[in-house]
Formats: structure tokens, sequence, C-alpha cells
């Protein structure tokens, strides 16, 4: 873990000053006016190893409560459009997801069920 956040510390190459920088103090408080401030929001969420951390069994990454809690509440806002993304099969998605008013891409994008609310 160390070793992957020092690379991401390290300028890129063949970019001159671009480097990742970490969302806090400042930068937070500038995300979240702007968040508040838009008057449309698309957030696109990675599921595995971003909404849901790794598991080394593949069936174990079933969504949390609190996640789909989150999710839900995300949806609820009508300037929000809420997109989870997977490379898990569409099976997963909507087994987990189905009930709720979000897109959903699965199978690296070869599925894509638009949510239902425009």
């Amino acid at each position: 873990a160390g070793k992957f956040m020092r690379t991401l510390d390290r300028e890129i190459p063949n970019t001159g000053s671009i480097r990742t920088q970490r969302l806090n103090g400042a930068r937070l408080g500038d995300l979240l006016q702007d968040y508040r401030q838009a008057r449309a929001r698309l957030l696109m969420l990675d599921y595995d190893g971003v909404l849901m951390g790794f598991h080394r069994k593949f069936g174990d990454a079933e969504p949390t409560p609190k996640l789909r809690q989150l999710l839900a509440d995300l949806a609820q806002d009508k300037l929000n459009q809420v997109v989870v993304i997977s490379g898990r099969p569409q099976s997963n998605l909507q087994d987990w997801f189905a009930d709720m008013d979000i897109t959903l891409v699965a199978e690296h994008g070869a599925f894509w069920r638009e949510r239902t609310r425009t």
C-alpha cells in the first residue's frame, strides 16, 4: 500500500507538472461548494475497489445496507444522476440494485440499464 501511495505522489511521465493531488483542506471545501452549486451532477462510481473493497471470493462483495442507503440517498437528489460501473455480470448488479433509481453499467460496458427517472 505504501508503494502504491508513493507512486500516486510521483510526477506522471511526459506531463510536466501534472501530479496526483490529495483531496483535503481547501480542495475538499472547493469540491463541496461546487457540488452544492451545481445544477446537475453525474456521479460515476466504480463498484469493486471503490464502492466496495476487494474480496478474495468474488461472491463476497455484496453491497452493505449502509452502501445501499448511501446510493439511494444520492439518487433521491433530483440533481444527481448516479451510475454504478462494474466488470461484474449484469445479474450481480440487477440483483443488488434493481430496486434503485440508478444507472447500471455491467460487464465492462456490454450491459447498460438506464435509470428510470429522467
